[in-house]
This record gives C-alpha cells, structure tokens and sequence, in this order.
C-alpha cells in the first residue's frame, strides 16, 4: 500500500543507498559514527521518514 506522503522519502533513502554502496569509505563513515552513538542518532535524525532519508543522503554524500 502506497504512502505519498512517504515516496519521496523512500526515493531519497533508497537512492542513498545506491550511492552510499558504491563509496566503502562514506560506509565505514557511516558505521563508525553508529557504533559510537547509534540510540542517539536514531532518536535525533532517524525518528521520521524525512530525517533518515535526510540523513542518509548526507552519509552518501560526504566527501571522505
């Protein structure tokens, strides 16, 4: 069941990801700063479709 409120969302994370799986330093980025602060980041930048989209996009984004 479609969402539209949600589709932009899901097509910004998901094309994080593409991004992010072809860039292994933005992944080791990404885990290292999870393992240090996972709860939190969850709490703060993953607690809606729009910030963890966001959020990851940054992730995939970054220049390492």
């Amino acid at each position: 069941m479609n969402n539209p409120k949600h589709e932009e969302a899901a097509k910004v994370f998901c094309d994080a990801i593409r991004t992010i799986a072809t860039k292994p330093d933005n992944i080791n980025n990404l885990e290292c700063y999870l393992s240090q602060c996972f709860s939190a980041w969850l709490e703060k930048y993953a607690n809606t479709p729009n910030t963890i989209a966001a959020e990851m996009r940054e992730f995939a984004n970054m220049e390492i």
